[in-house]
């Protein structure tokens, strides 16, 4: 049995650590991650990760969580999408879902989803998003786990 682990918002303190750790699991991603648009660059990708860290720290309508307090085990992003327009306008979006390889399989993933699902319904959110690849069979079990279930599929092709 895992020890338990805190869970708590990342602070910009936090960011050369989880960027480090995001980099190292994006090179261990599966081919079909990438197709059919090809694998960025890897300064391309670095740009996209510190992007995409900086875009969930700090928003009020974005959370980014990380498990474990003296070293990140692992990380999660939630953001409320508040757009009008849409079905559901107060739905949430879960992505950067990473738990170092030594940690997995210990329950800290759905602990992190648990957190996150918690955050989104305290800022309003009524539903939550999430994606994964139709071929990651670990990743189509773990999620229809935590009550998600397909309802779109979305394609792509190289012009």
């Amino acid at each position: 049995m895992p020890q338990p682990v805190t869970i708590s918002e990342v602070l910009i303190e936090d960011k050369q650590q989880i960027l480090k750790m995001w980099e190292a699991l994006t090179l261990e991603l599966p081919e079909h991650h990438f197709k059919p648009f090809g694998e960025p660059v890897l300064s391309e990708r670095s740009q996209m990760l510190s992007d995409m860290f900086n875009n969930s720290l700090g928003a009020a309508s974005a959370v980014l969580l990380k498990i474990g307090s003296e070293r990140c085990l692992g990380t999660i992003s939630a953001v409320l999408n508040k757009q009008s327009g849409f079905v559901q306008e107060n739905s949430g979006v879960i992505f950067n879902l990473w738990i170092e390889p030594d940690y997995r399989r210990l329950g800290y993933a759905t602990d992190l989803v648990s957190q996150a699902k918690k955050w989104l319904k305290e800022q309003g959110a009524t539903t939550a998003q999430v994606g994964w690849h139709p071929e990651n069979e670990v990743a189509d079990r773990f999620w229809k786990k935590q009550g998600f279930r397909n309802y779109e599929v979305i394609a792509a092709t190289h012009l």
